[in-house]
């Protein structure tokens, strides 16, 4: 799956995705993948290590990864692409954790909009 713009500077997608880093000007990847990456030189680079499947468990490895993601979405002008293998539900989980916290009780800062 190719890279999709989901919010400001955020961008999601498959393994694919990773081939447009350079064209998207992307400054940070966050890899949701339980295999290592070679990323593209440049950006810098945070990997979860977790399986592309509904049974895995996102939950224990999710303040880390919310975290990293939106201390990078802070940055001016930076642009964050977050991956899976094959575009599965693993690299949602992040964002949509993210979105959630802001609607929430108001007690999270979250840049994710």
């Amino acid at each position: 799956m190719a890279a999709v713009n989901v919010a400001k500077g955020l961008y999601m997608g498959g393994q694919e995705a990773l081939q447009q880093v350079e064209e998207l000007r992307i400054t940070h990847i966050l890899s949701v993948v339980n295999y290592e990456v070679d990323p593209p030189p440049g950006p810098d680079h945070m990997r979860i290590d977790l399986e592309d499947d509904e049974g895995a468990n996102l939950l224990e490895k999710l303040p880390a990864a919310l975290a990293w993601l939106e201390a990078a979405l802070r940055q001016k002008g930076k642009r964050v692409l977050v991956h899976c293998h094959a575009g599965g539900r693993g690299r949602g989980g992040p964002v949509q954790a993210g979105r959630r916290r802001q609607r929430g009780d108001g007690s999270s800062s979250s840049v994710l909009q």
